[in-house]
Formats: C-alpha cells, structure tokens, sequence
C-alpha cells in the first residue's frame, strides 16, 4: 500500500512509518505542505492519503476535492482536532473515508493503517 501522509508532525509519522515496515508492500511518504504532496501523486499512486490538519477549513475540503479528481478510488483519512459533528460531516460529503481526533499516538495511527491493509486485502475497493 502506498500512503502520502501531509503532517506538520513528522516525528509522529517517522515513528509510524518505522513501526509499518514490518506490513510488505508498504510505503508511507510525509510532506509538510500539500505542493509536494500534489508534485509526487501522480507517479506514486496512493491508495491512501493521510491529511493530518489541526484546522478544518474550506481549504481542507479544496483539496480533498482535487484529490478525489485525481483519482476517484483514493482512500482518504482525515486527522483533526476538531470533534464538531457538522465539520465530521462535510468531511465525509467531501469524500472523507475515515476520520480520527486528535490526540493520537502513533500506535493509534498504526492499528487503523493495519485494519485499512487488511479490509483492503479481502475488499480493495474499501478503506
């Protein structure tokens, strides 16, 4: 499973990736901006993109939006810090598969990659 990951919290998602090596195939590549998340897409194909934002905004949803242009299958897990139910909500409208509230640890992070990888395996269509 190839995973693009935008984070400003590369400590965390260095630990993840380290733990999700023992998962073959599996790469995880971290981007502090969405630019050079955008420029590596096309010749990476993801499966899933890891969207760690504190602030859920209209920009958050533009770029889902472009993302889901790019390929309409992409799977899609939202971290924020939010819990309001109307911003969850347009999340998933906007093509979100999953969302996560932060705290999290990076075992917390890994259980979902693990269970996405194995719901995958029996269904690839699904997260």
């Amino acid at each position: 499973m190839n995973v693009l990951v935008l984070t400003d919290e590369k400590m965390l998602f260095g630990e993840v990736k380290d733990m999700m090596q023992l998962y073959k195939p599996f790469d995880m590549r971290v981007y502090g901006n969405h630019l050079d998340l955008l420029d590596s897409f096309s010749t990476l194909h993801p499966e899933m993109i890891i969207l760690d934002i504190d602030m859920v905004n209209e920009q958050v949803f533009k770029l889902i939006n472009v993302l889901k242009s790019l390929q309409k299958s992409l799977n899609i897990l939202l971290i924020g810090s939010t819990d309001k139910i109307s911003l969850i909500s347009n999340a998933f409208a906007a093509g979100v598969n999953a969302y996560l509230v932060k705290p999290l640890s990076a075992d917390n992070v890994c259980d979902f990659l693990v269970a996405s990888l194995k719901l995958q395996k029996n269904n690839p269509s699904t997260l």
